[in-house]
């Protein structure tokens, strides 16, 4: 080897070592989106971590919308345990042909998709994938889809009145302000 040329030296780098590095390096928090949505999830955003720690989520990384191979999901959080995130959000439709009921609770099938692609895209195993659904305002229908179902999914309502929590049969955990 000659004196002048560097050394360098291996590195193996494990999925979940990318994953890491692309939640913490994410450059595509400014994708195009609808306006009123995008205004929720940027408040959203500066909240998201207090939320969270009062929910009992120990968050490492939060990433604004995350690219995965299929679709964009709005935040990708890193847990301490190991385990990831995926936030999905949703605001309401004033379009009179327009059902944020339906609207909302398709957004179930999106995060289960989401799911299935971060499990597959970085091989993790869909046990340690968490999802949360959050919406500008309260949908019975979409909280019935994820209890009748048994969905596990959070479902939060976040607003300028605060943020409602719902757990289990579609009671009121909590209500944050």
């Amino acid at each position: 080897m000659s004196a002048g040329r560097p050394k360098f030296k291996k590195q193996i780098m494990t999925l979940e070592d990318l994953l890491s590095i692309r939640i913490k390096n994410n450059k595509n928090a400014e994708t195009k989106k609808k306006f009123k949505e995008a205004n929720m999830t940027k408040k959203l955003f500066l909240d998201l971590y207090d939320i969270l720690t009062l929910l009992n989520y120990n968050v490492k990384t939060i990433s604004k919308e995350f690219r995965l191979m299929y679709g964009i999901c709005d935040f990708l959080c890193e847990l301490e345990n190991g385990e990831y995130l995926i936030i999905e959000c949703k605001t309401h439709c004033s379009n009179t042909y327009d059902n944020n009921n339906l609207r909302f609770s398709f957004a179930t099938g999106q995060l289960l998709t989401y799911r299935t692609v971060l499990s597959m895209q970085y091989r993790i195993d869909k046990e340690k994938i968490k999802l949360m659904l959050i919406t500008d305002e309260d949908s019975l229908l979409t909280l019935d889809v994820i209890n009748t179902e048994n969905l596990n999914i959070d479902y939060l309502v976040y607003n300028e009145e605060g943020v409602k929590y719902y757990g289990k049969n579609g009671q009121t955990k909590s209500n944050y302000k």
